[in-house]
């Protein structure tokens, strides 16, 4: 699936930012991540995410989703520093992605677009559950269950990126009747650009 970022990587290490953990958690998909880590490779998230920059994500819900926590340190403040367009923690989890090389899941329009000026790979949000059903490791009824649930927390996920992941999805059901899965438009407007979610 080629999108926004050519370094584009469906093996991982994937390291999950703050913004994605907090929508799966309110749309109460973080199950998406343990079978993200357990199924398709190491997932990982910087140790400023639990109980800091996702305030209700504790050190026991990485725990108990298999997450892998990469420590932050002081070199990493401080080149996170230099980078003053972006927070401390977005600014980190970029360092962390390009040192570990991982791709970077966020769903933060500053923190994809530093990702994609420095080359690390990166993928939005919805995106993981497009490569978890094409892996036949999620149901597209419940991708789609949970990206609706998403779209309707997060108010930077207009219907038109809705309707793209909904066309993503459908494209790995060919054998299925037309609205099996609750893929219905939004009405929201088409893009014409593939997206990375």
């Amino acid at each position: 699936m080629a999108g926004e970022s050519d370094q584009w990587h469906e093996q991982g290490p994937f390291l999950i930012d703050a913004s994605v953990i907090i929508d799966y958690q309110r749309a109460q998909g973080l199950r998406v991540h343990k079978v993200l880590g357990s199924e398709i490779g190491t997932a990982a998230i910087s140790s400023l995410t639990p109980g800091h920059d996702a305030r209700d994500f504790s050190l026991d819900d990485c725990r108990n989703l298999g997450l892998k926590i990469i420590e932050v340190t002081s070199a990493h403040i401080l080149a996170a520093g230099e980078l003053s367009h972006l927070g401390v923690y977005d600014a980190c989890n970029l360092i962390l992605a390009q040192e570990n090389r991982c791709t970077l899941l966020t769903n933060d329009r500053r923190l994809w677009q530093a990702a994609q000026a420095r080359k690390v790979p990166y993928m939005r949000g919805l995106a993981i559950m497009v490569l978890l059903v094409k892996r036949s490791r999620l149901e597209p009824s419940d991708a789609c269950g949970i990206a609706r649930r998403v779209v309707s927390i997060n108010g930077y996920l207009t219907p038109a990126i809705f309707d793209d992941f909904c066309s993503q999805i459908k494209s790995y059901c060919r054998s299925c009747p037309e609205g099996r899965h609750g893929l219905t438009a939004t009405g929201g407007r088409r893009s014409t650009r593939k997206r990375i979610f």
